[in-house]
């Protein structure tokens, strides 16, 4: 059985975490998605955010989506609206 993750702001990595999520959620990004052809954005962003909390914490894309299903209070914090279709998008939007 794995952890639950927790996202506390003591935490180092989740202080480098929310700070390069301040950077993504910022407008030029967004404008710069839009640009490349990546919509619709707020979904590209959560897919985004995703990735980055599996790649720090080591753990799959899968467990993630499953702990922001069950934790609203860490879905709150990473502010990432997810669903089963969103996820759906994920799985096809990272396989190469």
């Amino acid at each position: 059985m794995k952890m639950p993750l927790v996202h506390d702001i003591k935490n180092p990595k989740c202080k480098l975490l929310d700070v390069i999520f301040i950077d993504i959620d910022c407008r030029e990004t967004q404008q710069e998605l839009s640009r490349n052809g990546m919509k619709p954005v707020n979904k590209v962003l959560d897919a985004i955010k995703i990735r980055l909390i599996a790649m720090f914490y080591g753990i799959d894309i899968k467990y993630v989506v499953n702990e922001l299903n069950n934790s609203a209070d860490f879905e709150k914090s990473v502010q990432v609206q997810i669903n089963f279709k969103l996820f759906r998008a994920l799985r096809s939007f990272f396989t190469f």
